[in-house]
């Protein structure tokens, strides 16, 4: 099968699922950018593919949904909270309205299947876009990740955390009460 892989940047998940597809299918990977190299890229490789694989809904990928929706061509879209979400208290996801809002919805609505990393995620997917309209279209799929555990030296138990230190993050990422509940486990 011939897969169009549209994204707005080479994370090493992106990357992974990447090189998954390849095992067994030919990937065409699109980092889009809005220039005419681009465009003109993204279209005729939409155009020659078999289907769709966006990861993430947002303007990277909005002209090529579209393009393959316009072809009859399937379209299968990763979504995240991001995608999803409208957490206007702190500013946060595509779904708090205005040009993004839209946007993502139409992709969503053009889109054969909607890949979500949680049941969290499925619930804001389903109470924040289009898709409480066609909830069949959304697929529960959780994150994977190769992961060998580090050598340790000593048996101490340790809590640990990973994500970027931002103010949004602390609430976002619940960075705050990481912090807060770590100091009561003394022993860890």
């Amino acid at each position: 099968m011939k897969i169009a892989l549209v994204h707005s940047s080479l994370p090493t998940f992106v990357k992974a699922d990447r090189d998954l597809l390849r095992r067994d299918h030919q990937v065409h990977s699109i980092d889009f950018r809005w220039s005419t190299p681009s465009i003109i890229a993204t279209l005729r490789a939409v155009q020659v593919c078999d289907l769709l694989f966006a990861w993430f809904a947002g303007q990277h990928s909005f002209l090529a949904t579209m393009w393959a929706r316009a072809l009859g061509k399937p379209i299968v879209v990763a979504a995240a909270d991001y995608d999803l979400a409208d957490e206007p208290w702190f500013g946060y996801g595509s779904m708090r309205g205005g040009v993004r809002a839209r946007m993502n919805n139409l992709i969503f609505r053009a889109a054969d299947l909607v890949l979500v990393p949680s049941a969290f995620s499925r619930d804001l997917a389903l109470r924040n876009t289009v898709l409480r309209n066609n909830p069949g279209k959304v697929r529960l799929v959780p994150l994977g990740f190769d992961w060998t555990a580090p050598p340790c030296a000593s048996r101490t138990r340790a809590l640990v955390t990973v994500g970027g230190l931002s103010p949004e993050n602390w609430v976002r990422k619940g960075l705050r009460e990481f912090v807060a509940l770590s100091k009561r486990v003394e022993e860890t």
